[in-house]
């Protein structure tokens, strides 16, 4: 994550689910990692919904963190970010992504246990 021009790398856990139409709901984030400014990061307005756009893209629609650190911090979001989905890893990959007003996030999200994302077959 980028806060203005200062990046930080942190190690962050998403839990939530995918359901069977493709609806996201992510209910808890937790920022870790060996730079302490991990700690600051804390994500707001949760749950975040998204939905699973084809089997290449997911969208999360609402999501918002709050820097809390002197002179840089602030808020950035709420707003949607867009993640290239891949089933042969089971990975939402993420570069460059804006999320307002100075904010950027890249990285490589891993599901456990994998997840396989198909076209939905209509009966």
């Amino acid at each position: 994550m980028k806060k203005g021009s200062i990046p930080v790398s942190c190690k962050t856990t998403f839990d939530g689910e995918v359901d069977t139409h493709g609806e996201i709901t992510v209910t808890a984030v937790y920022f870790g990692g060996f730079n302490p400014l991990c700690k600051s990061i804390k994500a707001l307005g949760l749950p975040w919904q998204g939905q699973v756009d084809h089997p290449g893209q997911l969208t999360v629609k609402d999501m918002q963190v709050k820097v809390r650190v002197p002179l840089l911090g602030g808020v950035c979001g709420p707003g949607p970010v867009t993640l290239e989905w891949t089933n042969h890893n089971a990975a939402a990959t993420f570069s460059s992504v804006a999320l307002g007003p100075d904010c950027a996030m890249d990285g490589t999200m891993l599901t456990t246990p994998p997840v396989d994302i198909q076209p939905r077959v209509n009966p």
